[in-house]
């Protein structure tokens, strides 16, 4: 039976529910538009594996990144190879954070930005120190309350053995 071509418009000998002819292209577009119902039809199920494939990877990959550009930037502020905070000298890599020494963060642009900046050498260390957390939080409490007195210590104790 003769039929006409769907995409090139050219008449082939075929069933009478064939749409394409043999040629190549047609038969690519063919698949296209399989590939295209068929992701249509279970949109779903084909994102549910796309997602369980594809994303655990990709955030590894980032986390990574991200975790060297902090060490880098950490590195430069500190001038040493394994960065440590500035008062306890804790040497944890999650808890180490970029702090300004003269407590003006509020002019600076976003924590991520900034450890990005510092590590490309797009802005000098200066005016920066590395703290950890805990230490950070309690120097920027001193800060803002020192008008009234107010003084915070803080010593880290041991961790217990459990027997």
């Amino acid at each position: 039976m003769e039929r006409t071509c769907v995409i090139c418009k050219e008449i082939f000998l075929g069933s009478s529910h064939a749409k394409f002819c043999k040629k190549p292209d047609c038969q690519r577009e063919k698949k296209r538009l399989e590939s295209q119902r068929y992701y249509h039809k279970n949109k779903l199920e084909v994102n549910k594996r796309r997602s369980a494939f594809y994303y655990p990877r990709v955030k590894e990959k980032l986390k990574a990144k991200q975790r060297s550009l902090k060490l880098k930037a950490l590195q430069k502020i500190s001038n040493l190879e394994h960065p440590l905070c500035s008062k306890c000298s804790c040497d944890n890599l999650d808890i180490l954070e970029i702090a300004h020494i003269n407590h003006d963060g509020q002019i600076e642009e976003n924590r991520s930005h900034l450890i990005f900046l510092v590590a490309t050498g797009k802005r000098p260390p200066k005016g920066l120190k590395v703290l950890c957390k805990i230490c950070n939080q309690i120097e920027d409490v001193e800060h803002r309350f020192n008008e009234y007195g107010f003084s915070l210590h803080w010593e880290p104790t041991p961790t217990r053995r459990q027997k």
